[in-house]
């Protein structure tokens, strides 16, 4: 594993976007070895991207599946698997509502991810919560005295 974890996030989240070693060893400098390439790309269970198509990265697809509506709301155009919708980077698929939210707030999400806006449908990145988000706000109307579910 690298000794910085600075080196190892930048490392991951270019393996995430579907970059080669040698692009992250060109933009990483020489710390970026193959071997730690290889040593984070197990530890965070990144699959390796098949050859045969350019990589796509998880922002390009979300944006090429994503479709805004006009009033703040986004559906998804893209792909979907048997109950929601469905990105495709990097050699995998992923639930575009969580793609949304790590690319919204930067970190993985905890529990499942809806739309906090009152769309089920909607996959906005600024719409979707996680379950602390969604407990946080239970909290606080609670706290005011508002009637919550």
């Amino acid at each position: 594993m690298p000794d910085t974890p600075d080196l190892e996030a930048a490392i991951a989240e270019m393996l995430r976007d579907g970059a080669t070693y040698a692009q992250i060893r060109a933009a990483l400098g020489p710390s970026a070895t193959y071997n730690v390439i290889a040593a984070v790309r197990r530890e965070h269970t990144i699959p390796v991207v098949t050859l045969g198509h350019p990589p796509r990265g998880m922002a390009t697809a979300y944006a090429a599946g994503v479709e805004a509506t006009g009033d703040g709301h986004a559906r998804w155009a893209g792909p979907w698997s048997g109950r929601g919708p469905e990105a495709c980077f990097g050699g995998r698929r992923e639930s575009a509502r969580r793609v949304a939210f790590r690319l919204e707030h930067g970190r993985e999400p905890v529990g499942h991810v809806k739309a906090g806006c009152g769309q089920p449908w909607c996959v906005a990145r600024g719409h979707v919560e996680d379950r602390p988000m969604r407990e946080q706000l239970r909290a606080q109307l609670r706290a005011i005295g508002a009637d919550c579910a």
